[in-house]
Formats: structure tokens, sequence, C-alpha cells
């Protein structure tokens, strides 16, 4: 059997996470370690199955297949290594790969070393391979935290590029590496020079993933303080994600998979097809009356304000959702890092943009949870937002002391792996067992974060509180009373450190943690946010506290009153 040849219907959301994907299992299997479990359960998978879940348990796959060919690798191995150097070297690095699937970074360090000292200068595509090895170790260097060593093998590996077609796909992959690697030595000035590099052979080539380099060199020249060029960059990535974009949510599109990739490097280096950010118009074409640009909660991604976006877009505004720089698709092979500074830089950036586009139409944050957060304190410094949707934003959690001591002693045990935040803070999200189900099996969602992550979240979290007293604009805040996760106490003493007088509480006994994302909003709470939105946007009257004169009814209705006494 040809496992390159089956037909597996597969959705974009499914298929655009990097690991453990439909290519990695197809990868596995092309090595013919479990036919029968191939031939079984994937080769005969209908094109009629539902493209939103896979046709099998995806773990039922991926662990045999993964155990089967480490296994039968192994063995292939230690039988070629004195008799076959070059066969040898290619199945340490299919081991390598293996490994480094299920994030046994350390092994699989070791597997590509070997394979570069069995690698004789007259393998075939010697130089690619080389290339490729380097490459793989960076990825490992890179993913463990050691950024000086990781450059060593990316520049290793770049200096052979020369050596390959010029439109190798290679040449990306590993510029790609060198220049987030230089980003994270805060080497901006060859960060730079690398992306230019990238940029260039991604036009050459109509590279579809261009706008991912511009959005590194808008990065990288912001750090320097060069604003000019780092707002040309914004928009040559608005440019190119522009198509990705707009109306995303009401265009979503399943992808028939007839080839995969046999490699299995390639498949763990899938790309995401989708573009930082989505949005929802209004039907028809018509003028939205307003904007919200929405940013997501901890854990989640864009894709979670998709039926609020649909919901809100019916009644003639636009909405806007961001992935927080380490969420969605800013997931990446490297591994993604939270970055608060330059979430509130992107969001100052789409804010502007929009606002170029529809310059008399108001733009205002919504966030939720961490999302909720990263609203408050960006409204504080982006120009173009004139108010704040804010949902449970306080960084008081139930039983948050356990979370940080588990935090704290992986910090003094010099641990490097990731915390899982699922039992901490997703299982703790809803006492509805579907929904956090349903949450715990998103493949776009992220819920492992280093430790440094989780120190810097925290103290940001902490601080929406003190930057809040600089906040003058309108700003509703959401809380659910029955919220396991944030106590409401919490963002009352919140709410009342905010600036702006004109600000207003709701709190709702029955509602969760959730409010806006994963269409967990109801009726009522649409038309709350729907006339507060309207009320700052002047399609109606403004808010009582907002006017000089009482509305003409009600004064009528007071003078007749007093009349009356």
């Amino acid at each position: 059997m040809v496992a390159g040849a089956f037909i597996m219907p597969v959705s974009s959301k499914w298929w655009s996470r990097r690991k453990l994907s439909v290519a990695a299992v197809a990868a596995l299997i092309s090595m013919q370690f479990m036919p029968a479990l191939a031939e079984g359960e994937i080769a005969n998978a209908s094109s009629e199955m539902p493209s939103e879940k896979p046709p099998v348990e995806f773990d039922a796959v991926y662990k045999p297949a993964i155990t089967g060919a480490k296994k039968a690798l192994q063995e292939k191995l230690d039988k070629l290594t004195k008799t076959d150097g070059d066969a040898a070297s290619e199945a340490a690095s299919k081991l390598a790969a293996c490994e480094f699937a299920e994030e046994d970074f350390k092994s699989a360090a070791l597997h590509l070393n070997q394979a570069l000292k069995l690698l004789s200068d007259k393998a075939p595509n010697h130089n690619a391979k080389l290339v490729g090895l380097h490459k793989h170790l960076g990825d490992c260097e890179i993913i463990e935290g050691r950024v000086a060593p990781a450059i060593q093998h990316y520049e290793t590996a770049a200096k052979f590029l020369p050596k390959l077609d010029p439109k190798s796909p290679l040449r990306k992959k590993v510029l790609r590496g060198l220049g987030d690697a230089y980003l994270r030595e805060k080497n901006y000035t060859k960060a730079i020079e690398t992306f230019k590099s990238l940029y260039d052979y991604q036009k050459e080539t109509n590279d579809p993933s261009i706008g991912w380099t511009a959005v590194s060199l808008r990065d990288a020249y912001e750090q320097m303080g060069q604003k000019k060029e780092a707002d040309r960059f914004f928009d040559i990535s608005s440019d190119a994600f522009r198509p990705l974009v707009k109306n995303a949510g009401f265009h979503k599109q399943d992808h028939n998979v007839s080839q995969v990739s046999l490699d299995l490097w390639e498949a763990l280096e899938v790309e995401p097809e989708s573009a930082p950010a989505i949005s929802w118009e209004p039907p028809d074409g018509k003028k939205p009356w307003a904007i919200l640009l929405c940013i997501h909660g901890m854990g989640l991604h864009k894709s979670a304000y998709e039926a609020f976006g649909k919901a809100m877009s019916r009644r003639g505004v636009t909405v806007f959702a961001l992935d927080v720089r380490g969420f969605g698709s800013w997931c990446k092979l490297d591994r993604p890092k939270v970055n608060f500074e330059l979430a509130e830089s992107d969001i100052s950036h789409v804010a502007a943009m929009l606002k170029g586009g529809l310059p008399d139409v108001p733009i205002f944050l919504l966030g939720e949870s961490m999302g909720g957060a990263i609203a408050l304190q960006s409204a504080i410094s982006c120009k173009d937002a004139v108010g704040v949707i804010s949902s449970v934003p306080a960084a008081d959690r139930y039983n948050g002391t356990k979370t940080k001591m588990k935090v704290a002693w992986k910090v003094i045990m010099g641990s490097k792996n990731d915390y899982d935040i699922t039992k901490d803070v997703i299982e703790k999200v809803s006492h509805d067992e579907r929904l956090v189900d349903e949450w715990k099996k998103d493949r776009e969602a992220r819920f492992k974060l280093g430790t440094d992550e989780l120190i810097k979240f925290d103290a940001f979290m902490k601080n929406t509180k003190e930057k809040c007293q600089k906040l003058d604009k309108p700003v509703l805040i959401v809380q659910g009373g029955a919220d396991p996760l944030v106590k409401p106490s919490s963002t009352i003493e919140l709410y009342d450190a905010i600036r702006t007088k004109d600000k207003t509480l709701i709190l709702m006994g029955f509602k969760e943690h959730l409010i806006f994302e994963n269409e967990q909003f109801f009726p009522m709470m649409l038309e709350g946010v729907t006339n507060w939105l309207r009320a700052h946007s002047g399609l109606d009257s403004a808010p009582p506290w907002m006017q000089k004169e009482l509305p003409v009814k009600i004064q009528s209705s007071v003078e007749n009153t007093n009349s009356a006494n």
C-alpha cells in the first residue's frame, strides 16, 4: 500500500496544527511499520465523514505508529551502522524525527548528531541532508531555550544554502529559524538582514507565507525604534494576510488532502495556514456602524470569537479578532512565547489600520480573561480605540496560590519542561464537562507554557489594576457570578480602580468564566453590548452621565412630577 495515496477530509482548523498532524501519522505509516492499521482504519476513510473531526481517534493511530516506527528504526540503525553509514544516517535522522514529535528533544539531538557523523561526503543529496540536520539541531536547541548553540547550527546550515537549488524549500526553513533565533538574542541588525533575505526569496517564489516574514521585520524595526520601517512592513503584512482575514468566519474552507508528505520532518514543520487575525463583517457589504477588536483568553485563539463575531456582524458591527503573541497561529516550530508588549503593539497597529480604512467608524476593544486585561491596558495607549469591553479581567483566582507554588517549585528545581495549565485553569473554567472537553480537544489551543511565561502572565495580570487608574475611556466590565476561576470580588475591585466615570459593571449571577468566547454568550448579553456600543457610537442619545441636560422626554416627566407634588 502507498500511504500517501489515501484521501482524508480534514478541516483547515485541524490540519494547521503543527504537531500530531495527519501528515505526521501518514509519514509514520508510510514506513509500513503498521500496514494493518493503515489499511483497516485510514485507507478506508470515507470522504463523506464529517470534516470537523478526524475519521479515527487520533491518539489511537499516532501513539502506536510512533512506538512501532521508533522500534523498527532503532533496529535498522543498529544493523546498518557498521555496513552502510549513509543508510544508517538516514535511519538516525528519522528516529530523531519520531523523538522530536514526542517532544523528547534530548534524544532527538543525540540521534541528529549521530546522523551527522555517519553521513559521508558521497551520500546522495549530501548538502541538502547536511543543511537539514543542522537545521533540526537548531530547532532542538531553541526549543530548550539554548539560543547561542541554536544560532551556531542555523548559521552552519545557512553556509551550505548557496550549494542548493535557489528555490529549495530548505532556504525558507533555515532563514526563518535563524531570523527567529536572532530576535530572541535581541540581535535585531542580524535579524533584519536574515529576514530581508527570506523576504526576497519569498517574493521571487510567490510564497503565501510572506506575511509572517513581514511581521518579523516589523518587530525587529520596532525594537530598534525605526517606526517608519516598522509601519511599512506592518502594511505589507496586512496586505499579505487580507485574503485570509476578511470574513473568514463565513467562508470557512475544508481541505481534502489527497497527498500528504511522507517525510516526518517535513510533516512536523507544516506552517499555519491561517493569518494571525480573522474578521466578520456586516452582510451585503454594508458599512459597519462600529468595530470591535477582540482579544482572546489564556490558551485560546482568535476563532474562539467566531460565533460571537457572526452574531455581532449581523447587527451591523465589524468584528476583528487577533491571536495574542504566543497563541493560535503564532504557534510555530520553534515554539511560541507569550509577549504582552508585542500584543499591545499589534492592537495599536491593527486599530490604526482599521481607522485608516473607516475613519468615521468608532473602534472598541473587547477582551476576555487574559484578553480582558490586555484590552484594558492596551486602551490606555491605543489612541484609535474609543472604549473597552472587558470580561473577567481580574488577577485574583481561586486556588491561585497553589498554582503559583507549583510553578515556583519547577523554577527552583530548574525544570525546563513546560507547565500544563489544563488542570489548574482549563478544567476550572466551567462545571459544564462538555464545554471543558471541547476546549481540551481544540487543536488550535495551547495549554503548555513555560514557567517564565506564566510568571510574566501573573505579573501582567496584577499590573492591570494599577494601570487602570490611568484609563479615561468608556469601559464596560462583565463578570460571571458563578465563575469558578476568577473571584468576582477581584473584578469589582478592579472596576473601582478604573479612572473614568463612564464605566459600567454587569454582574451575572448564573454565568461562569466565559461570557463571549466559545459560544457562551446569550441574547440578552448581545442586546446589552449592542446598546452600550450604540450609546458610545453616537447612534443613540448619549448616556445620562455624559449629558449636560436631561433628554426632552425625561425633562418633561420630571417637570410633570414636580407640578403634581
